[in-house]
């Protein structure tokens, strides 16, 4: 527990074991008791020796187990979709620490657009953005924006992006007529105010989105921070991924993950 008195900030802790013999607390207003350890039960004995109404508390520290962190909660769909408009103030970078960036991006959508006329081509997109959202959605992700016929998303958990870049596929197999490409990578970040929206901004952000340089149709391309992230080793192994390592000019150690559409 936390003891303070409201309006001061000096604070002190209290230890309070599961069991034992209990203990006394003696706590003035002038200032709060030294960190103490007490038995399963404890006595409190308040002194207000000054002139004015004292308050007296006592909090739990648990409640920080429970508390939406802005990196938890900017990667909520949920919060993005309903309330759009709450953005971060002008000049504010908040440091949302570390995320797990996903691109998807659509391989030959030249050609799509040149073999099935703009408004077909551009129907198809549509759908295909309605799956990409209804996918990451469904592994406690958040898109965070759609530039032209790729979208990027964020997630807490990286072992969640990787398996939403596999369902991914799975949703776009070969034969269809959109395929797709993925990159993902894992580092820090900062939320910025963008247009009115909350976007990402870093150099994680910029080594996702070069990573899709590797990357053909069904395959994923990841960091070594994504691939030693906690769950995801074990994740590429019951999958039966075969990883191939690729230099690329870029400060991070590269892999393709050829999904063979999800396979």
């Amino acid at each position: 527990y936390r003891l303070r008195r409201h309006g001061q900030d000096g604070v002190a802790y209290l230890d309070v074991a599961d069991s034992g013999d209990g203990g006394s607390v003696s706590w003035s207003a002038a200032a709060p008791p030294a960190d103490t350890r007490v038995g399963g039960t404890c006595r409190f004995e308040l002194d207000n020796d000054g002139d004015d109404e004292a308050i007296f508390i006592v909090e739990q520290l648990a409640w920080a187990d429970d508390v939406l962190r802005p990196a938890e909660l900017l990667s909520l769909q949920a919060f993005r979709d309903l309330f759009s408009e709450e953005f971060i103030a002008a000049g504010i970078h908040l440091a949302v620490g570390e995320q797990t960036i996903l691109f998807t991006d659509i391989v030959g959508s030249t050609r799509l657009y040149l073999e099935r006329g703009d408004p077909e081509a551009f129907a198809a997109v549509r759908q295909h953005f309605t799956r990409v959202f209804r996918t990451v959605v469904a592994h406690e992700g958040a898109v965070v924006k759609t530039i032209g016929d790729a979208a990027m998303a964020t997630f807490n958990d990286a072992s969640r992006a990787v398996s939403a870049a596999l369902a991914l596929h799975q949703a776009f197999p070969p034969g269809e007529t959109i395929r797709l490409r993925i990159s993902i990578h894992t580092g820090l970040c900062i939320a910025v105010n963008l247009n009115s929206n909350i976007d990402y901004f870093g150099n994680t952000v910029n080594l996702a989105a070069k990573l899709q340089g590797i990357a053909g149709a069904g395959d994923v391309a990841l960091s070594e921070a994504t691939r030693r992230a906690a769950g995801v080793e074990e994740l590429l192994q019951a999958k039966g991924a075969e990883l191939e390592r690729v230099e690329l000019d870029l400060p991070i150690v590269s892999y393709r993950w050829a999904t063979t559409g999800g396979a």
